[in-house]
């Protein structure tokens, strides 16, 4: 089973992704920002990748092969990414994974931080029929605007954020709560989860609805 999980800094997807894994034995993976001279259809390519159960590394990206990439460079800088840990052997994923940030991330923080996101409508349209095809469920972590702002305040100040801009993080915020009210244009996957750390019983619904798709994926 994989989970794909989204939503804004200090949402709490970390939290969740340890619970998950502990429950389920599930490996994790990170996605992180676009490599410099990705095109849309590389970020496509990429993130069909991580749901899709290819090799991946024990950190952040996913092996995949030099057609993926626009040239020679954007591939060797890739390279040197996944493979900088060099003690970190790969492994293949076999069984259950949580994805932590996806495409969905994409769509938010592109247009914030680099003015524009590297995937389009129709890309992401593309990734929601991938995820309903192998049946992944997308869980939102959305908890109140003052909690998730608190918690990246937390971290930011113990120096476990990468960008010092509440202004962009509250933006972000925002447009992860559009999403989540169905108000961006953009659709939505079959499963698609709202949840809040803080209630008892988003966390209940939620991991008995994740027990029953385990159950029925063995």
């Amino acid at each position: 089973m994989t989970v794909v999980l989204e939503g804004p800094d200090g949402g709490g997807k970390s939290t969740l992704a340890t619970l998950l894994q502990a429950r389920y034995g599930a490996g994790y993976q990170h996605a992180g920002p676009p490599i410099e001279g990705w095109t849309a259809n590389d970020m496509t390519k990429y993130y069909l990748a991580m749901v899709s159960g290819m090799l991946f590394t024990p950190g952040t990206y996913p092996r995949l092969p030099r057609e993926v990439f626009a040239d020679d460079a954007s591939f060797s800088q890739y390279e040197e990414m996944r493979t900088r840990d060099e003690d970190q052997r790969l492994r293949t994923v076999i069984g259950s994974t949580v994805i932590d940030r996806w495409a969905l991330g994409e769509t938010v923080y592109g247009p914030i931080f680099r003015g524009r996101s590297l995937v389009t409508p129709l890309s992401w349209a593309l990734l929601c029929d991938v995820l309903d095809e192998l049946c992944v469920p997308l869980v939102l972590c959305l908890p109140g605007q003052d909690v998730a702002m608190e918690n990246w305040r937390q971290r930011r100040d113990a120096g476990g954020e990468h960008f010092d801009d509440a202004v962009k993080v509250a933006q972000a915020y925002k447009n992860f709560q559009t999403f989540a009210d169905d108000r961006t244009g953009y659709r939505r996957p079959r499963w698609c989860w709202t949840y809040d750390y803080n209630n008892a019983e988003d966390t209940v619904e939620m991991l008995h609805f994740l027990d029953g798709l385990q159950e029925r994926q063995r």
